[in-house]
């Protein structure tokens, strides 16, 4: 109660003004509910790997996907993961948003993706309980060393911190996984050349036997790196492995 009166008296004081219209957000971050309802929605998604079932940009959107049947591929076989969270459909300027952070280094945006994903996994957080850690997917040393950041484990730290999942105390492990493959570029390969590609690309440093593990990314589009990472995680011990990303990609799966 007093964290949020003294945000309350803050927001009075040094208003957060909205990165997209630039008026006062009312929030903890510089987006404001107007804008974000026009955001690209991700809404009746399969409920497991989060594909889009349907384009539309229609707001509200539902608090809970689960709501929504499966879609066909995962009633025929479900992804080793338990279930995805992705919110966002990767549009604009969500994509923008998420590209700006990647390749511009404009790690102000950082606060504003954590609080796109803040309501879906508080949502999480009292449905199935808090992880036992967060892993943000890893990346290869030669990427990380080019990039100077992972962009994953910056978002997971963000959600760490967030004011309002704050009191879950989210604890970030990103030194649970490595990545010792350089794989290529996955952008234009179809799904069966993605699998491949990430085919043994990660290892695991322990066991975390009976953990429950959050895989942590920025997009999801076919699936196959979290799916890769999951393998590992469960081989290791894991009794669940959920993934939250930002935004997910149309017309592919896992």
């Amino acid at each position: 109660m007093v964290n949020k009166l003294w945000r309350a008296c803050l927001r009075q004081i040094a208003p957060c003004e909205c990165q997209f219209c630039g008026q006062p957000s009312q929030r903890d971050f510089p987006l404001c509910r107007d804008c974000e309802s026009d955001l690209p929605a991700n809404h009746g998604c399969c409920p497991i790997c989060a594909e889009p079932l349907t384009l539309s940009m229609q707001n509200p959107r539902p608090s809970n996907n689960l709501q929504a049947p499966p879609c066909g591929r995962c009633q025929q076989s479900s992804p080793p993961y338990h279930q995805a969270l992705a919110p966002w459909l990767y549009r604009y300027p969500v994509d923008d948003l998420i590209k700006q952070v990647k390749y511009q280094r404009r790690l102000d945006h950082l606060p504003t993706l954590a609080g796109l994903l803040q309501k879906d996994i508080t949502t999480s957080l009292e449905q199935h309980g808090r992880p036992d850690r967060l892993l943000p997917v890893p990346l290869h040393w030669r990427r990380l060393w080019q990039r100077g950041f992972n962009q994953a484990e910056l978002l997971a730290l963000q959600l760490a911190k967030d004011p309002e999942l704050r009191p879950w105390q989210l604890r970030v492990d990103a030194q649970l996984c490595r990545r010792p493959q350089a794989t290529p570029a996955l952008e234009g390969l179809d799904r069966a050349e993605r699998a491949r590609c990430m085919r043994a690309a990660f290892t695991a440093r322990r066991r975390i036997d009976g953990e429950y593990v959050v895989v942590v990314d920025d997009v999801m589009t076919s699936g196959s790196t979290a799916s890769a990472l999951t393998k590992v995680l469960l081989a290791q011990g894991a009794s669940r492995v959920d993934v939250w990303c930002c935004a997910r990609t149309a017309g592919l799966a896992y």
